[in-house]
């Protein structure tokens, strides 16, 4: 680990400790990013550039549309389904890049305040063992589930691979994506939330190339007063790049 890590590392837990929106919280990690590393800055700007451009995340799957079916391996190595998990009533599907992210961190913990408006499910490419830092912040109510080899998110327009010049710098700062994702490479998620209703639709979506972004959950979910086992529509800003 360098000091940018150890930078990042104390940014996150400051912003987490925060009283204030999810956005404000994730300024004050990309704040002590821009003043420790701004080569790195760079590079993330490029890199995002070159995504927004190629339209990635464009093909995610939207609001009013089926949620796609899936079938992963929680913590406890049980295959977990989104049908068995819809039969418990509605889920907010959360994707993230893993603990390894600042800012996935920092969403997670915020998070933490929403249980019970619905059942939280976060997928990562990340194994399980790296993924139970992530985990540990949320509680056992909340549903880590590990897609393998990103294939799940792959065919459902939900995965980058990482810009070489970006991964090398990350390598640089002690970070080993491709063993936390078992050898899986860098491949990696784009961050992306899906508010899903008991008959599987998608009742709030948001898609964003830009990982420094994610939608304010929290306060999304403190908006809604669903029925038994259903989400009203709504329609809060997609972001798609």
């Amino acid at each position: 680990m360098n000091d940018v890590v150890r930078e990042l590392d104390k940014a996150a837990e400051s912003a987490i400790g925060l009283d204030a929106p999810l956005a404000e919280k994730l300024a004050v990690v990309t704040r002590r990013l821009i003043s420790v590393s701004p080569k790195f800055v760079a590079a993330i700007e490029q890199f995002i550039n070159r995504l927004e451009h190629a339209g990635a995340g464009l093909q995610a799957p939207r609001a009013g549309q089926p949620m796609p079916a899936f079938r992963l391996p929680d913590h406890a190595h049980r295959l977990v389904s989104l049908a068995e998990l819809l039969d418990q009533g509605p889920v907010a599907i959360v994707v993230i890049r893993g603990h390894w992210c600042h800012y996935c961190r920092v969403q997670v913990a915020d998070l933490a305040a929403a249980a019970g408006r619905a059942r939280l499910v976060f997928i990562s490419a990340e194994t399980h063992g790296p993924a139970a830092a992530l985990r540990a912040k949320i509680g056992d109510d909340a549903v880590f589930l590990c897609d393998v080899g990103a294939g799940y998110l792959l065919s459902i327009g939900l995965a980058v691979l990482i810009d070489p010049r970006v991964a090398r710098q990350i390598e640089a700062a002690g970070v080993d994506v491709p063993s936390y994702h078992n050898g899986g490479g860098w491949i990696v998620p784009i961050p992306a939330v899906f508010v899903v209703d008991r008959d599987g639709v998608i009742r709030v979506a948001h898609v964003d190339p830009d990982y420094r972004r994610r939608l304010d959950l929290r306060a999304v979910l403190a908006t809604l007063t669903p029925p038994p086992g259903a989400l009203p529509p709504t329609n809060p800003p997609t972001a798609a790049g």
